[in-house]
């Protein structure tokens, strides 16, 4: 069976590929680059679009925030790039200026310290020409020293279907890793809360998995940066209840599905097991703003903060909730597995990754 469907698969793409002119084969994609504070690692990111070997146009739209230290920057910068400058201090607002300022067929995002390999965009438009899909990530690695190098293809590279819990239980979507349907991100936007930040991709995601199929490149083709600096290297609690923040917020709106229930249980556990970050009273407003009574009923929402807050103080309760989310993930790779959804066109793909080998 599945050689039959990849056989009609290859046969549908193929003969779409013959009707379409050659230039609708490679559709314009623009580049949202927010950027804050960062100079150095920001060139880097530039460097590694503009080196994408894409037929397709591409377009950077930098969005910035106005300092003295920035200007010689935008002042050389290359025709392609289209710089935005800005006050506001969120990522979310910052991407959603460059949402308005693109036009092209095609959005992908890139945070101004990760790295782009040259064949990202080519790789994940041949995906989404052949799935139909409203939006694309990679497998990313992570690095911390540079210079960085890839690694090498492992094997041939396997395309899967997102799923909600996806979305929600994991971090499976990188921002810099996406590339999305452009008039339909558009639309939907960035959400622009402050209690949301450095997750505010994550209810867009969803909303965008309401619209369509997100589908993820099982290649690493996307790298992200670690440094102290860095969002992902921060008080891991906080991070987790701005995520349960979200997920809250997605279950009171009336998506009350099984994966939304799952993944409160398991983004709550996540945010007892780690300890309080840096500002304690910032993480416990997270919290009872997530469990404010109308999320599952106001006692029920009062014994969970109580249990969040014990577990924050005590060494004993955080052991048995580790013990129990290990369980938790046990029994969702038996029972939610996810078959892979495999490369629509044999050939194109042997050719492309040859391309890359070393």
């Amino acid at each position: 069976m599945p050689a039959i469907a990849l056989q009609l698969l290859s046969t549908v793409l193929c003969r779409a590929r013959t009707a379409m002119p050659e230039e609708s084969r490679h559709p314009s994609v623009g580049v949202i680059v927010p950027n804050h504070s960062r100079v150095e690692s920001l060139l880097e990111t530039l460097r590694s679009i503009a080196a994408q070997d894409y037929s397709g146009q591409v377009n950077v739209y930098l969005v910035y925030l106005e300092r003295p230290e920035i200007t010689e920057v935008i002042s050389r910068l290359a025709p392609q790039v289209t710089a935005v400058p800005t006050l506001a201090q969120g990522l979310g607002a910052k991407r959603n200026l460059g949402l308005e300022a693109a036009t092209e067929e095609l959005v992908a995002f890139a945070d101004d310290d990760d790295l782009w390999h040259p064949a990202k965009l080519r790789h994940q438009i041949d995906v989404m020409s052949a799935t139909d899909a409203v939006g694309c990530c990679t497998r990313y690695v992570s690095f911390s020293r540079v210079p960085f190098e890839w690694p090498a293809p492992d094997g041939s590279p396997v395309v899967r279907s997102v799923s909600d819990r996806q979305i929600a239980f994991s971090s499976t979507i990188v921002v810099s890793s996406m590339i999305c349907d452009g008039p339909l991100v558009r639309r939907l936007r960035f959400t622009e809360r402050p209690d949301w930040r450095g997750v505010e991709d994550l209810q867009l995601w969803l909303r965008l998995k309401e619209r369509g199929t997100i589908v993820c490149l099982e290649a690493p083709l996307t790298a992200m940066r670690i440094e102290h600096t860095s969002m992902s290297a921060r008080g891991r609690v906080t991070q987790d209840l701005h995520a349960l923040n979200v997920l809250a917020n997605w279950h009171q709106g009336g998506k009350r599905g099984w994966v939304s229930t799952l993944a409160l249980v398991r983004r709550t556990l996540d945010s007892a097991i780690a300890r309080p970050g840096i500002d304690g009273d910032t993480d416990l407003r997270l919290l009872l703003l997530s469990y404010d009574g109308s999320l599952i009923g106001r006692r029920a929402d009062r014994l969970v903060v109580a249990l969040v807050r014990a577990s924050w103080r005590s060494r004993i309760i955080a052991p048995a909730l580790r013990w129990i989310r290990r369980q938790e993930y046990r029994i969702r790779l038996v029972l939610m597995p996810r078959p892979p959804m495999e490369w629509a066109d044999e050939r194109a793909r042997e050719a492309q990754w040859g391309r890359d080998a070393p």
